[in-house]
């Protein structure tokens, strides 16, 4: 399955993967980070039951703290 995150291109292995399995494998934490598929929120309590579609734009927005 081939989706995008943050406009580069990713390729999944298996067939059906969920959020979840994306921020893992990215080393996203769901602290202070928002996730956006096509454009909608997918909130942190309903990324271990949002799968992914070929094609899918993932969209990855961290927290950026400092002074």
């Amino acid at each position: 399955m081939n989706i995008t995150i943050n406009g580069e291109a990713f390729v999944c292995a298996k067939e059906t993967t969920t959020v979840a399995e994306i921020a893992e494998i990215k080393g996203i934490s769901a602290k202070g980070t928002a996730i956006a598929i096509n454009g909608r929120i997918c909130k942190a309590d309903a990324w271990t039951s949002t799968n992914l579609k070929d094609g899918d734009a993932v969209t990855v927005i961290s927290a950026a703290f400092g002074g």
